[in-house]
Formats: structure tokens, C-alpha cells, sequence
């Protein structure tokens, strides 16, 4: 399991957490549109699934209105969840 954190738009931001299993990513992400967004302020959340070792073919990504049911900054999680690769195929806005 993997997390994951982007910022960008004036102070908006993504969090993830990944659950790989074999060629396939499962990618739980929330976040808030920033100030430079066309919906400033929005939140979101949602699913995306991934299919290839970097992640390169995206075969599905389900959206809702709103932040996560869980909070993917939680404590517990960071601390047992490795962070991603810097900059690596992970590293991105979902």
C-alpha cells in the first residue's frame, strides 16, 4: 500500500492511497480544487484503476461530489503505508 499527496491550482490539492495487486492499481483519491481552478473550492473524490507496471493504461476512474468517507490523511494510515516514488508514475492528479 502506497499514499500519495499533490498540490497545485493555488493551494489545491490531491490525496491517494494505492493498493497494487500484480499488473493492476487500485487508486482511492480526495481532494479540493484550488483558487487557479475553474471550481474554486470544489471537493472531490473517487476511485481509479490502473492496469500496467507504471500505471500506463487507465481502465476505469469513478468520480464523486465531496471528500472521501475515510480520511486519507489519518496518522495510522501514513504511518503504515509507504510513500510514493518522488516524482515517479504514481506522483500525479487523479
Amino acid at each position: 500500500m502506497r499514499v500519495g499527496d499533490v498540490r497545485g491550482q493555488g493551494n489545491g490539492y490531491e490525496r491517494h492511497v494505492r493498493i497494487s495487486r500484480g499488473r493492476f492499481h487500485y487508486v482511492v483519491f480526495e481532494g479540493m480544487n484550488g483558487e487557479l481552478s475553474e471550481s474554486p473550492g470544489r471537493a472531490y473524490s473517487g476511485i481509479a484503476v490502473l492496469e500496467g507496471a507504471r500505471g500506463e493504461r487507465e481502465l476505469t476512474t469513478l468520480s464523486c461530489p465531496g471528500r472521501s468517507a475515510h480520511d486519507l490523511s489519518a496518522p495510522l494510515l501514513q504511518e503504515r503505508a509507504e510513500a510514493e516514488e518522488p516524482n515517479g508514475p504514481f506522483d500525479m492528479w487523479y
